[in-house]
């Protein structure tokens, strides 16, 4: 052995998970609708490009993911804001 240790291949995924954890703890601190909508958004792109392996894919197979969740996401507001007036 030379003395060198390999880093685990699931150290991006703790570390991910630490982040998110952390980015939770502020979020429930300091209840701001600004902060929250900002964590959620950066949340859900940490676990897209992490947990969902998009990190790795070609970037038009990426931005179409995102692009079609986003849509998805308005169309099911849009259908719920109907009701709440």
């Amino acid at each position: 052995m030379t003395g060198t240790s390999m880093a685990s291949p699931y150290r991006a995924y703790w570390v991910a998970w630490g982040v998110l954890l952390a980015m939770t703890l502020v979020m429930v601190s300091l209840a701001t609708p600004a902060l929250l909508l900002a964590g959620i958004l950066t949340k859900a792109a940490i676990i897209t490009l992490f947990f969902m392996h998009l990190r790795h894919e070609r970037l038009d197979f990426a931005l179409g993911v995102a692009l079609a969740t986003v849509l998805t996401g308005l169309v099911l507001f849009g259908l719920i804001a109907v009701d709440a007036v």
